[in-house]
């Protein structure tokens, strides 16, 4: 799967609200929801979408996705790179180092 870019000016809130729609869409059932799970997640690669569901997965699962799909390994990842590229734009600092909170690579 080929990472999603981040937006140009990345928000942690809007990340957060995403995150917050996929889990809702996720127990609701909808196959976009359970599929973008599968994609992103080995141990639910081969789960029917009646035994994903019961799961009742988490806030933090979903939070997990959404870093997948932009290529980051974790959340947190995501989180610190999304907020040192704040700091740094109001720094007028240049954005370009990943060592720190590297991007998952294709």
């Amino acid at each position: 799967m080929q990472p999603s870019s981040l937006p140009a000016r990345p928000n942690i809130e809007l990340l957060k609200n995403q995150a917050k729609d996929l889990l809702k869409a996720y127990r609701a059932g909808h196959p976009s929801a359970l599929e973008r799970f599968r994609l992103t997640t080995r141990h639910y690669s081969r789960l029917p979408d009646n035994d994903l569901v019961r799961l009742s997965l988490s806030l933090g699962d979903a939070q997990h996705v959404l870093a997948a799909e932009y290529g980051f390994h974790s959340w947190l990842h995501m989180r610190n790179h999304v907020q040192r590229h704040i700091h740094e734009r109001s720094d007028g600092g240049n954005v370009s180092d990943e060592r720190l909170y590297p991007r998952i690579s294709s």
